[in-house]
């Protein structure tokens, strides 16, 4: 398969600029090295000095500018364009105050295979309801596109880039707000699905702390790099009890009672010390197991939801 990524920039001076920080997280994820992905910037016009010549080479990338200022909505739709005019499967859209996952590539496209043909998949998700998806152990949440906002980094297959781009550009004079808001009209007038597939846990964060529009600063709950961090331990409820060589179940310290486990719930709740994070146990389970990782941290997290369920594991840090 093969992406096409673009980013939207502009120049925020005298306020804060953050596409360096963008891309110098885009070139550590591998990203901009991968042969599957492209990379366009697309420059909305007039002052640039948020582009960093040198930097913006490290990436890659494509630069497109403009001699005339143009405003977000007709810039994502343009934006969509570009990235479409390198016949992808898929185009990627980011706005220029992201940080991506550190493993963005593979991850991304893991998610991504899990509903492929999904019209627009969001990567960067506002809502708290994809930092519960995470710990009920769910890859993906699907949101109602009645009042969803957000492009930060999303995704269409590039029929339907081209379809949105479309739109945005016939209703963007009559139309108030902006185009990070427009999902659900555009997916009524396709007759498509009216839910959004989110990823779970986001694969970028947004970072840009003050708004070229005047937005509230908002953050994407369950960032991949920030909720695998999140540290489980036995909250004191059971003591491990064995029941044969190398397996054991808990009992409960006041009824008595027995929780029994599978071998898998006992090998996760065995990491569970206090010490090891989510993203810890995947990588300590992993290195001695062949099997696809993003599915493995998926069964941890099953796991682990049941095992708090039941009140013998509990976070340390909820981020």
């Amino acid at each position: 398969m093969k992406f096409a990524a673009v980013i939207l920039t502009t120049d925020r001076s005298p306020r804060r600029n953050f596409l360096s920080s963008t891309l110098i997280g885009m070139i550590e994820s591998g990203l901009c090295e991968d042969k599957r992905f492209t990379l366009d910037i697309l420059h909305s016009g007039e002052a640039d000095s948020n582009l960093d010549p040198r930097l913006v080479s490290a990436t890659n990338a494509t630069l497109h500018t403009v001699d005339e200022k143009v405003l977000f909505n007709v810039g994502m739709a343009n934006a969509l364009n570009v990235a479409a005019d390198q016949n992808p499967d898929y185009v990627i859209f980011f706005e220029d105050d992201v940080l991506v996952a550190s493993d963005f590539p593979n991850f991304f496209i893991s998610q991504l295979e899990l509903e492929p043909e999904a019209p627009v998949f969001d990567f960067t998700t506002h809502y708290q309801e994809v930092f519960d998806a995470y710990l009920a152990g769910d890859r993906i949440l699907r949101l109602d596109s009645d009042g969803f906002y957000g492009t930060h980094c999303v995704c269409f297959p590039t029929k339907y880039a081209l379809s949105y781009a479309k739109h945005v550009l016939a209703h963007h004079l009559k139309r108030p707000g902006y185009a990070d808001t427009w999902f659900k009209f555009w997916l009524e007038e396709n007759s498509l699905s009216n839910n959004i597939s989110s990823s779970v846990p986001s694969a970028a964060q947004h970072i840009g702390e003050d708004s070229t529009y005047g937005h509230a600063f908002v953050t994407a709950p369950a960032f991949k790099d920030v909720i695998e961090t999140i540290v489980p331990k036995p909250t004191g409820k059971y003591l491990r009890q064995p029941t044969r060589i190398d397996e054991f179940c808990l009992r409960d310290v006041k009824s008595k009672k027995r929780l029994r486990l599978n071998l898998s719930a006992q090998l996760i709740y065995s990491f569970c010390d206090g010490l090891s994070s989510i993203k810890g146990i995947e990588e300590s389970i992993f290195s001695q197991v062949k099997t696809d990782r993003y599915m493995l941290n998926q069964h941890i997290r099953q796991c682990l939801k049941i095992l708090t369920d039941h009140q013998a594991v509990e976070y340390m840090r909820l981020v």
